[in-house]
């Protein structure tokens, strides 16, 4: 992986401490579906127990990565797609993209204050990340990706900063939520959106 050591500390990866190296970490990751996670480290290490990592090695792993190492990985996959006919599908005379929100849990473990958000009890907060992504409905593909800390999450500015990325006239699709006057005004500054 190139640039690896902009995504966590120096010493987190390093060969003589490594339990679960960054590569193998960030596989896993993108292997990851949605049945139990100790059948899913079973499987991805062909149950062998050797091979086989803990839980909590999983935990500790993830915990050193810093948010913006997903961004980045998802900006190499989709310079790679440019290059295929990827994105070549479309069905209206503008791309047409959805755009929406979703938080990411992460681990608690080695995050700042805006990593967190107070949840309704006050001896508890949850750690995560706010994803904002444009979705091109023609190709199904996601085109791009707005990671916001969990504390300063704000959908209406993600989505400005996606739209503020578009290079030609686009329709754009948004829930309900997103809605306002001053957030349709600042769309409609910008003129690239309908």
């Amino acid at each position: 992986m190139e640039h690896h050591q902009n995504y966590h500390s120096s010493n987190a990866f390093c060969p003589n401490t490594q339990k679960l190296p960054l590569d193998k970490l960030t596989d896993f990751i993108f292997s990851m579906q949605s049945s139990n996670l100790p059948v899913q480290i079973a499987s991805y290490s062909g149950y062998c127990e050797e091979h086989q990592f803990a839980n909590s090695t999983l935990s500790e792993a993830r915990s050193k990565l810093n948010s913006q190492f997903f961004k980045d990985i998802f900006d190499q996959v989709m310079e790679r797609l440019q290059f295929t006919s990827a994105f070549n599908t479309r069905k209206y005379p503008y791309p047409a993209y959805a755009i929406d929100g979703s938080t990411l849990h992460l681990e608690p473990f080695n995050k700042d204050s805006d990593d967190f958000l107070q949840t309704r009890s006050p001896k508890r907060k949850r750690a995560g990340s706010h994803i904002v992504a444009a979705y091109d409905v023609d190709n199904r593909l996601f085109m791009d990706i707005e990671v916001q800390k969990l504390a300063r999450k704000n959908e209406r500015t993600g989505a400005l900063e996606l739209m503020s990325r578009f290079e030609e006239m686009t329709i754009v699709i948004m829930d309900r939520g997103f809605h306002g006057f001053s957030f349709e005004m600042k769309i409609m500054e910008m003129g690239i959106c309908s």
